[in-house]
């Protein structure tokens, strides 16, 4: 039993370790950064050092948020925090500043997905990007095919290749995260997050 119990609380402090902060700053009239994805169970800190501020992600202002969050507006210095658990699409804003732009986006996504570095010696830049990637896989694949989802899960296009050690790729849609995947007639080759600036 004791030892069971041990387990246990090894097991749920290697889960509060594992979990990361983000922080978000005000600078000026925007948040840096303005785009950016977490984990389940990551708390995001917004960090606001002069002006007057807020962080509004209600869902009363964002219907499709997963959840709400959110604090009033109030002169700096402040900090926000809130853990995220609901995977999905968030937006958020400074009420203050929302039409001169001081809006932002972020996306708790599932850790299965690789970020655009490496991933079985694949390769995949700019990221982010403005529309092109170049994805370098580590050998000569045959009959490609690439797959680009947007964050929800909806899949957006499928480009097919022939053989090729090296893909050129555009991602036309607006400013987001996407997911690709790679794979071939053996199976998957790669899952790639990137983000369109």
């Amino acid at each position: 039993m004791k030892s069971l119990l041990l387990i246990i609380s090894i097991s749920i402090s290697t889960l509060c370790f594992s979990q990361t902060n983000h922080q978000i700053v005000a600078s000026g009239m925007s948040w840096s950064p303005s785009i950016f994805t977490v984990n389940p169970g990551d708390t995001v800190t917004w960090v606001s050092n002069s002006g007057s501020h807020n962080v509004n992600g209600t869902t009363a202002t964002f219907s499709l948020n997963p959840e709400s969050f959110g604090n009033s507006v109030s002169n700096s210095p402040w900090t926000f925090q809130h853990v995220f658990t609901n995977i999905g699409a968030y937006d958020f804003q400074c009420d203050v500043h929302a039409g001169s732009g001081m809006i932002g986006n972020f996306y708790v996504v599932t850790p299965t997905y690789m970020s655009a570095e490496t991933q079985n010696n694949v390769t995949c830049y700019p990221n982010p990007t403005s529309k092109e990637i170049t994805i370098e896989l580590d050998r000569v694949y045959d009959n490609i095919s690439v797959k680009l989802s947007s964050i929800n899960g909806q899949l957006i296009s499928i480009n097919e290749y022939g053989s090729a050690s090296k893909i050129y790729f555009e991602i036309e849609e607006p400013s987001g995260i996407y997911f690709i995947e790679v794979s071939n007639n053996a199976g998957q080759i790669a899952k790639l997050k990137v983000v369109k600036k």
